[in-house]
């Protein structure tokens, strides 16, 4: 190792060494001894030796013990900006990865939860991860099982695919949903039996106006929901996160916190079609594009067709056990008509 002294200018922020650093380099494993960091940016790969010539009185040290290090895995496609809810959800997925095993384990579960959060009345509940195709004995999770195990806290529990929802009686009210609200093309909506009453599954084009409607948060949670949000990418490796299907509140809350230097990766956003003139109002065009604070608008986004999960992909052939409210020779659908699909792609491109 050098005696030679470096000063604090030139000096690495922090050095890391003693396991498998994989570069990535090359059609084979390329493999470095050190890695060096300044102000966030990589300025050294190579030996240890020649690393440590770049320590300095306040250089970090950082051993591996023989874990291995790879570059930041960019996340291809996820709704980032449920993240930043979290803190605030129940984890309702299916077994092996939740308890979420049927409709009863679901409410007990967010019981729970609602009592370690100290959720008082009148406030939301929400869970995410709800499956209904895993459903014992085609038994689904319905407005009638929330209602009655909570009947005075909106409750809205988010299915696996992030396409949409189902909503106790507050909740619906909370988001204007009624036994007058139509289904709008490319929508579904799972009605009570002999009824117009929303009962089970709210998805694609129907759920839009629940997705849309962001909940406030004040400046201090918007920044550590921020960091909680971002953690869950960071822990796995993520460094680059996509938030798949923008509306402006929700682009507002990314801008905010990255403004306030809360980022710790990097944010691409997609403003979803519909609200695209909306965002261009307080994000021109030559904006996008150019990270700023670690968040960028990187294009747009416009959704054909709804997910395998909640039966709402659009296929050749119909679904073999048919549609999400049980319709017959369920093919799925597109979540706008052509024409207008069409046009979306025409503005987009233009």
């Amino acid at each position: 190792m050098s005696t030679q002294k470096i000063s604090s200018k030139d000096a690495a922020d922090a050095i890391t060494s003693g396991g498998d650093i994989i570069t990535m380099e090359g059609d084979s494993a390329a493999y470095a001894e050190a890695i060096a960091i300044k102000n966030g940016k990589i300025i050294f790969v190579g030996k240890k030796v020649d690393a440590e010539k770049l320590k300095g009185d306040s250089t970090k040290m950082n051993d591996l013990k023989g874990k291995t290090m790879l570059p930041g895995f960019l996340d291809a496609h996820s709704h980032y900006i449920n993240s930043l809810l979290v803190a605030n959800q129940c984890k309702l997925y299916a077994p092996p990865s939740g308890p979420a095993k049927d409709v009863e384990s679901i409410v007990a579960a967010l019981k729970k939860f609602a009592e370690e959060q100290k959720i008082p009345k009148g406030e939301m509940i929400m869970g995410y991860g709800y499956d209904e195709n895993v459903m014992p004995e085609g038994k689904l999770l319905n407005r009638d099982d929330l209602d009655k195990a909570f009947p005075d806290n909106p409750v809205r529990v988010d299915h696996v695919s992030m396409h949409g929802c189902v909503l106790n009686s507050l909740a619906m009210k909370y988001y204007g949903i009624s036994a007058n609200t139509k289904t709008p093309p490319g929508g579904v909506i799972v009605r009570k039996p002999g009824t117009n009453e929303p009962y089970g599954l709210i998805m694609e084009t129907a759920f839009l106006p629940v997705f849309e409607k962001s909940e406030p948060m004040t400046a201090s949670q918007e920044i550590s929901s921020t960091k909680a949000g971002q953690m869950l990418y960071a822990e796995a490796g993520v460094t680059t996160a996509q938030e798949g299907a923008t509306h402006l509140p929700q682009i507002q809350t990314i801008r905010r916190a990255s403004d306030a230097g809360a980022n710790i990766i990097d944010v691409v956003a997609y403003p979803f079609i519909t609200d695209v003139d909306n965002i261009l109002k307080e994000l021109p065009k030559a904006d996008w594009g150019k990270y700023n604070k670690g968040f960028k608008i990187g294009g747009v986004k416009i959704t054909i067709d709804g997910s395998p999960q909640g039966k709402t992909a659009y296929f050749s052939k119909p679904y073999l056990t048919g549609g999400p409210g049980g319709e017959k020779n369920w093919q799925g659908e597109l979540t706008f008509p052509q024409e207008m699909v069409n046009q979306m792609v025409k503005k987009f491109m233009k």
